[in-house]
């Protein structure tokens, strides 16, 4: 269960921009963003959670989250915004999206925090447009199912009862998981229907290597929909 620390309510100025290209960008991980010593308010709202490999992410001022509103006609679609403020009195984040619609939302409903965003771009369509990107593509446009499964099959052979987002891209390429954007892939592909054909979801940082035979029958079911000429779907029918 994640258990929710408000440290104070601000208003909210972009300061931050993003390197440009989808695999660049200073940042890695979910990022533990230390509390500031100056003496101007700011919003922090911390995520902890128990039995993770990665440490507690830390929710504030410009963080780049995604999250659904359930005050909206699509109440679970995903969207990504920056927090603008935490509301103490009511358990709420205030948070930007790349139109500058508001949300006050709980914090249960932010499904991944990506870390504070330092660059110099103000607008939240700015900010926001890699990670859109990201979050429109298809599962195999972030990376190929080929390497996705040798990524498990190394998992898989190592039998660990977890493992994280950070483990298994990089059983691919170290490069992989260098980047907040990087972060937000890993965390779109593993959590999409191509990622569940071989990963169990545990939490957004941490997922368990499916056994073979579940991979099996999974794959066989994502490649009745999907493109049959793929090598992966050609393999998974022979």
């Amino acid at each position: 269960m994640m258990t929710l620390v408000i440290v104070a309510l601000v208003n909210f100025t972009p300061q931050s921009g993003l390197q440009s290209g989808l695999q660049s960008g200073p940042q890695s991980g979910p990022q533990i963003l230390r509390r500031s010593t100056a003496t101007h308010a700011r919003a922090a709202v911390q995520l902890k959670k128990e039995d993770t490999h990665e440490p507690s992410m830390l929710l504030d001022v410009g963080a780049i989250v995604e999250f659904h509103d359930p005050h909206k006609m699509s109440k679970m679609a995903p969207l990504l915004g920056i927090v603008e403020a935490a509301d103490t009195r009511k358990d709420k984040v205030t948070l930007v999206d790349a139109s500058g619609t508001r949300h006050a939302v709980e914090s249960k409903f932010i499904h991944i925090s990506l870390g504070t965003y330092k660059g110099k771009l103000k607008e939240p369509s700015d900010i926001l447009k890699e990670y859109t990107a990201i979050a429109a593509a298809s599962p195999a446009e972030l990376v190929q199912p080929e390497l996705l499964e040798m990524a498990w099959e190394l998992c898989a052979d190592a039998d660990e009862p977890s493992v994280s987002a950070k483990s298994i891209l990089e059983q691919v390429d170290g490069s992989m998981y260098k980047t907040q954007l990087d972060v937000y892939r890993a965390y779109k592909l593993l959590t999409s229907d191509l990622g569940k054909v071989f990963f169990k979801t545990l939490s957004n940082v941490d997922y368990k290597a499916k056994t073979r035979a579940s991979v099996q029958a999974s794959k066989e079911h994502w490649c009745e929909s999907h493109a049959q000429e793929s090598d992966f779907c050609t393999l998974a029918s022979s």
